[in-house]
């Protein structure tokens, strides 16, 4: 899947109109019936060499099939109850219920389908090398490391009711490998990445990738798409498909019925759910309903949480850990915090420099900037010191990580010597340099317009000056800021992009495909400039040649110690691109949380973004009486402050 800016926790999503409940962006009689059923078997007809029909005698003699690693430590809690309410907020309305196409790469995507979404196969929480079935039953892998078979499981079923099928992966290709989503990133995954789909039988398939792997059975795991749901798939996709939920496979539905456009989203449990009671799921994804309130300040909803009206709130900035946290609902232990040591791949926080912009298409200027940057100020400062600076794009992916890298140091002196050489040798009577045209040394710095991306902001332009560098800050809400960095009017940012384990991701970000336009295989220009390329993860249009050629023989890697030698020479000439200032970091994540809110006593899935990711939580109904009980009584707890550290 492609990445998603990572804005601060609970503030990723981006904005729509408030709607009354129940109505749609247009009316029902502008999209009339459509069935595509003879258009998709066209298609598969058309593509002979993609799009394979074969017998099950036909399958391979030899295969290994497996059901992944035996005796593996169930996810969960034994202990955890069925039933109860979750409430959370996000920061804005999601503009879309679609999970690929136009404003569908929101935060909320992660809520509703890449976190509760089954695959084929199931990596284990704790191990990602570790697997377990999923829709699969079971799986083989041939001899030529590109394609793997699959068995679907008789009883995996669509949150509509409809039995998953071989024919429900071949609607995959034919919508993502269609112009009609309007979506280049699945288009150009879905055309290059995969050489061939087979039918056997209609729950046995095989897919082969267009160049051997690594890891074939992580390429592979495709999200089947229901061909009921889909039926009316055709060239307005986007706008008639703008708001209908497709079905999911997981344990979590949205109730479209009761959403309330601009305010509140639902989600329930699905009923009969058929993993409900398979081992690595039956201990998940356990309350009944999951509330998500729209709340555009995170002030106002850690106030909100303060009432009981959300059921955690992720503490990850120190001013929320050690100041707003320092309230009677703690000190009288009805709200508990914890900290969660994981080793879950870390978002690359950091400045984000365009240099496509001008000025910033001199290296010798990003250069300078990097070492302008005093980010351990900013840790030290901003972040109470609980954090540690970044050294690259990739921190977190083991032995892909390239450890021997540093993060620029911040030196005036260095940065000066960078500015003039870029010509920036005057210093103008504000301490900002000057170049002999008397253009000033004067950037724009995208900020997210909230108090501690504004303190991040202020710190980073205060210890700039010493360098003769200005930054103008920019303060800008989620979805103003997210629509100028999508378009790549930016100059700088602070942003970060949303990690997933195993492997780190170049393509989409430090590639030139997705850079600037281009024609015939040249670059496109535009009142004498390349022209950017919107709508794509190249935030600091970088272009590098050789960095081009690294991100393609990382694409087609076939070992693990390939791709390891590969990123790290990937981040070594990113670094030497001068596009990037490494941010902060943290090995663990912080959650506040009502006590009864409850987790598995030793937090068993430490591949995990936040303490929500996996669905280990439960609420204890007993506990939340108990609670709002002696709340009314002025009856007090010890507080409780949790550490769960056992993978340090």
């Amino acid at each position: 899947m492609p990445f998603r800016l990572l804005f601060p926790p609970s503030l990723l999503l981006l904005l729509c109109l408030c709607l009354a409940p129940g109505t749609d962006v247009r009316a029902a009689d502008e999209f009339p019936p459509y069935d595509n059923t003879k258009a998709a078997e066209a298609y598969y007809k058309s593509k002979p060499d993609f799009f394979h029909f074969k017998s099950p005698a036909e399958l391979p003699k030899d295969l290994k099939w497996t059901s992944g690693d035996a005796n593996l430590p169930e996810m969960g809690d034994p202990a955890a109850t069925k039933g109860g309410t979750v409430n959370f907020f996000v920061a804005a309305f999601p503009p879309s219920l679609r999970v690929f196409g136009p404003d569908a790469n929101s935060s909320f995507r992660s809520e509703h389908w890449d976190d509760i979404y089954i695959m084929p196969v199931s990596y284990h929480g704790n191990d990602t090398t570790k697997t377990f079935p999923g829709l699969a039953s079971s799986w083989a892998l041939a001899d030529d490391n590109r394609t793997v078979y699959y068995r679907i499981n008789p009883k995996a079923t669509f949150s509509n009711g409809d039995t998953i099928l071989t024919d429900d992966f071949f609607m995959v290709f034919y919508i993502m490998q269609s112009p009609h989503i309007d979506d280049p990133w699945y288009n150009n995954f879905y055309n290059t990445k995969y050489s061939s789909i087979t039918r056997y039988d209609e729950r046995t398939f095989s897919v082969q990738l267009a160049e051997p792997r690594a890891d074939p059975v992580y390429w592979t795991q495709l999200q089947p798409l229901n061909v009921r749901f889909y039926r009316e798939f055709g060239p307005d996709f986007p706008k008639r498909y703008q708001w209908r939920k497709a079905p999911t496979t997981g344990a979590y539905d949205i109730d479209v019925s009761k959403m309330i456009k601009g305010q509140r989203i639902i989600m329930h449990r699905v009923k009969n759910w058929w993993l409900r009671d398979v081992p690595q799921y039956r201990y998940r994804f356990n309350p009944d309903y999951i509330v998500y309130d729209s709340i555009l300040n995170a002030d106002k909803a850690f106030e909100t949480f303060r009432k009981g009206k959300l059921s955690f709130f992720y503490l990850d900035s120190p001013r929320y850990w050690y100041d707003k946290m320092d309230i009677p609902e703690f000190h009288q232990g009805y709200i508990q915090k914890a900290t969660f040591y994981t080793d879950y791949p870390r978002p690359p926080w950091g400045v984000y420099i365009n240099s496509a912009k001008p000025l910033l298409d001199d290296i010798n200027v990003r250069r300078g900037i990097q070492h302008s940057m005093n980010i351990q100020k900013l840790i030290d400062a901003e972040l109470r010191g609980d954090f540690t600076q970044l050294r690259s794009t990739a921190e977190g992916y083991g032995p892909f990580t390239n450890t021997e890298l540093r993060p620029p140091e911040f030196s005036p002196e260095k940065a000066v010597s960078f500015f003039e050489k870029a010509g920036f040798k005057q210093t103008g009577r504000d301490g900002i340099r000057l170049n002999d045209a008397g253009t000033r040394l004067s950037f724009k710095l995208l900020i997210r317009d909230m108090p501690t991306h504004r303190r991040y902001g202020l710190r980073l332009k205060e210890e700039a000056v010493k360098a003769g560098l200005e930054l103008v800050l920019v303060p800008m809400d989620n979805t103003s800021a997210f629509k100028v960095l999508r378009e790549k009017n930016h100059e700088l940012t602070i942003t970060a992009w949303a990690s997933s384990p195993p492997y780190p991701r170049y393509w989409e970000g430090f590639h030139s495909d997705n850079a600037f336009e281009k024609k015939d295989g040249k670059v496109v220009m535009e009142n004498g400039r390349p022209k950017t390329k919107p709508n794509t993860n190249n935030i600091t249009s970088t272009s590098n040649p050789e960095l081009d050629k690294v991100i393609d023989q990382y694409e087609k890697a076939a070992s693990n110690e390939e791709l390891a030698r590969l990123a790290h020479r990937a981040e070594e000439l990113i670094r030497e691109e001068a596009c990037f200032v490494p941010g902060w970091m943290a090995p663990y994540h912080r959650t506040g949380y009502w006590r009864w809110i409850r987790w598995p006593r030793d937090f068993n899935v430490k591949v995990s973004e936040f303490a929500t990711t996996n669905h280990v939580l439960w609420v204890d109904e007993k506990l939340q009486k108990e609670t709002l009980d002696a709340m009314k009584a002025g009856q007090a707890f010890d507080p409780v402050e949790k550490v769960y550290d056992q993978y340090r």
